[in-house]
């Protein structure tokens, strides 16, 4: 019982007035079980222009990287416009995401082909993405068929900076040219 109640205090701290205290909130979820995905979510929709916030939220976070951006890219307040703080943290999210096992890569990926999401985020997270895969170092041919359609499905009618972002992550998972690739 204590440990919840502790819990629920640092939860309600995450909306405290003053954001040293909602920084120093973050930093005390890191390492649970079980990261409270959302209210990370609604932090980083409110204080995403922070790096320090930012890096503490992600490392609360820990594993749960996908879950957080899910959240974060069905929040309101988040979605509503996409300046520069926004593309940071989704392409610092996608990053990590692309440096784990290739089942987070893939849902980042999914998640970048939604309806909702604007060319500005999904050219943030897919070169996250590739930053991620990049320095893992790790050497992968993705024999999944559905990154394959997700990204002919992302090129098609996309502007140059999209394109770019589609064509450098096809390359690293050494994926056949789609369509417009051909054509170009």
């Amino acid at each position: 019982a204590g440990s919840s109640l502790v819990r629920r205090k640092v939860l309600e701290r995450l909306a405290d007035a003053e954001m040293t205290v909602r920084f120093r909130a973050a930093l005390a979820l890191i390492g649970l079980p079980e990261p409270p995905v959302e209210a990370l979510a609604t932090l980083l929709a409110r204080d995403h222009p922070d790096a320090w916030i930012r890096r503490a939220a992600l490392a609360a976070a820990g594993t749960q990287v996908t879950a957080l951006l899910d959240a974060l890219l069905v929040h309101r307040a988040f979605v509503r416009d996409d300046s520069a703080a926004k593309l940071a943290l989704l392409g610092e999210l996608a990053s990590v995401a692309g440096a784990a096992e290739e089942d987070q890569a893939i849902r980042v990926l999914r998640l970048t082909a939604g309806e909702t999401v604007s060319k500005a985020f999904r050219v943030a997270l897919l070169n996250g993405l590739s930053d991620g895969i990049e320095r893992s170092g790790a050497q992968r041919a993705s024999a999944d068929t559905r990154v394959g359609r997700i990204l002919t499905r992302l090129e098609d009618g996309a502007d140059r900076p999209l394109l770019t972002a589609v064509w450098r992550l096809a390359r690293l998972l050494r994926l056949p040219e789609g369509p417009a690739r051909r054509l170009a």
